[in-house]
């Protein structure tokens, strides 16, 4: 389970599934949905594995974070940069009012984050801050940009709906 061959197969699996181009059926894009969804739980199960004697040593151990750390990190940065992209081409077509993130991809990054989550209770951050650079540098800035975002897209979403909260979806108040 921490080879890191596994790891970085389940991590290219997951991204050839989430990203898949090819027109589909919306029965298709939804088995691919549900699919995409049980990689990252499998991910975040793998997340969970943080002790004991699967570990030869500590330098393994934080290898088997890192390694978890940067595929999250990847995805994350992923997922940004085409919800970056999707909003800039609307942006230039002046539909950026009828921007509104799909299930699939608020459902990715509340997985992702939980990952996250998820590395930071297990590894603590004395263990993820000695990780080879840039990974921990890169951890808080993927928070901030994390932190950003979903403020900007709850902003968006509010203006959208003109200030009508309780008409804002995937919002508990």
């Amino acid at each position: 389970l921490i080879n890191p061959e596994f790891l970085g197969a389940v991590f290219r699996t997951y991204s050839a599934v989430r990203t898949g181009r090819e027109s589909c059926s919306d029965d298709s894009d939804e088995n691919r949905a549900r699919l995409a969804h049980s990689l990252r739980q499998l991910l975040l199960q793998l997340a969970s594995i943080a002790m004991g004697p699967i570990f030869a040593d500590e330098n393994e151990r934080g290898a088997y974070a890192g390694f978890l750390l940067d595929g999250c990190l990847n995805e994350m940065e992923s997922i940004l940069n085409e919800d970056q992209q999707r909003r800039q081409q609307l942006q230039q077509q002046q539909q950026e009012d009828d921007f509104i993130l799909s299930d699939h991809t608020s459902a990715e990054v509340v997985d992702l984050v939980t990952i996250l989550s998820r590395l930071t209770t297990n590894f603590k951050v004395k263990t993820l801050s000695r990780l080879q650079q840039p990974a921990f540098p890169r951890y808080l800035t993927a928070l901030a940009t994390m932190g950003k975002w979903l403020l900007e897209s709850s902003l968006a979403e509010c203006q959208r709906l003109e200030g009508d909260v309780e008409c804002m979806e995937w919002v508990h108040w």
